[in-house]
């Protein structure tokens, strides 16, 4: 059975207006100027007032950090807790689907294909490093396949779609550049530059209907004498929720 993680792309028609820690510092600024221009307090009074601002404005930076959960970075980027069962991935051949070997870090009780990762436009997924590998050990993302379902075959998602019709569409990706240190050549494929870490980001949503697809992602193993492993195959589902 195929590992599935829903992602539901949405779309907020309206977004309350948060003032920026750093916007305020320099409104601050600006009035304490404005002040001292005008001459219409005395030096002792401005010195009190701008204090008094400081502290206002650090208790609002300290109140503006929101608390993380287990999965969440800050309120625009979602990244789940991988784990992966790295034996289990070796002692299976090259090119194999090992979505079963891998656990997004959904809660108890609820299995990864059940666990639903809602994404507003502007939010992205990153994925990252499993936790629990030991040194010179990493997970090193290649590229990503979409697929759409079968309307032949409902359920099947078996239908390849080409990147240009979903990045800059709907999603873009984040990787690290060739020659960055989360980067890494894989000897392999041609020299092909391998990320550590692979983001999603939602750029748009439809008007109408939801779109579903099936996303394999393509990864490689670094081992602790610095070889890396053939490609193998991580088979999620990606769901980009309509604006309606």
């Amino acid at each position: 059975m195929l590992t599935k993680v829903y992602i539901k792309i949405i779309n907020k028609s309206h977004c309350d207006f948060k003032l920026r820690p750093l916007d305020f510092l320099v409104c601050i600024g600006r009035k304490i100027l404005f002040l001292r221009e005008i001459n219409s307090i005395n030096q002792l009074s401005i010195m009190k007032f701008s204090k008094l601002l400081f502290v206002f404005a650090i208790c609002f930076i300290l109140l503006s950090c929101n608390d993380d959960d287990d999965n969440t970075q800050n309120s625009n980027i979602i990244t789940p807790n991988i784990t992966l069962d790295l034996n289990g991935v070796l002692s299976r051949p090259a090119g194999a689907d090992i979505t079963d070997l891998i656990n997004f870090g959904q809660p108890n009780g609820v299995s990864a294909g059940d666990y639903l990762v809602e994404l507003n436009v502007g939010t992205r997924l990153r994925l990252e490093q499993p936790s629990g590998l030991a040194a010179g050990q990493s997970l090193l993302y290649s590229r990503i396949f979409f697929f759409e379902e079968n309307p032949s075959d409902p359920g099947v998602f078996d239908v390849q779609v080409d990147t240009l019709d979903v990045y800059d569409v709907w999603l873009d990706r984040l990787r690290a550049a060739p020659g960055d240190p989360e980067a890494a050549v894989n000897p392999n494929d041609f020299g092909r530059s391998i990320s550590e870490f692979f983001e999603l980001i939602a750029i748009d949503a439809p008007d109408s209907d939801d779109i579903d697809y099936k996303y394999e992602i393509e990864i490689a193993l670094r081992l602790p004498n610095g070889s890396i492993s053939d490609y193998y195959y991580i088979d999620p589902k990606i769901r980009i929720k309509s604006l309606n």
